[in-house]
């Protein structure tokens, strides 16, 4: 089932992102989101200057803006904001 593979992801995005005690933590907490958006596509094209467009499904693009302002205050507790 789709939908719990996508819930489990979630919630171990959220546990990547607790866990970030420094800058390395952070970037590889970056990479993982953008991977779950990418894993949870509906689809990727590129455009003629070859830049990829992706289409995530709608709970995934609403968990990433999630997981994105997690990302962000969780920098921001460690002092790494920007």
């Amino acid at each position: 089932m789709k939908n719990k593979n996508v819930i489990n992801s979630y919630k171990k995005a959220i546990r990547v992102i607790d866990s970030c005690e420094n800058q390395h933590h952070l970037e590889v907490a970056n990479h993982y989101i953008n991977n779950f958006l990418l894993a949870y596509s509906k689809g990727r094209e590129y455009n003629k200057f070859g830049l990829e467009t992706i289409e995530p499904d709608e709970f995934a693009a609403v968990a990433y803006t999630r997981l994105r302002n997690l990302l962000n205050e969780r920098k921001d507790s460690l002092g790494n904001g920007g």
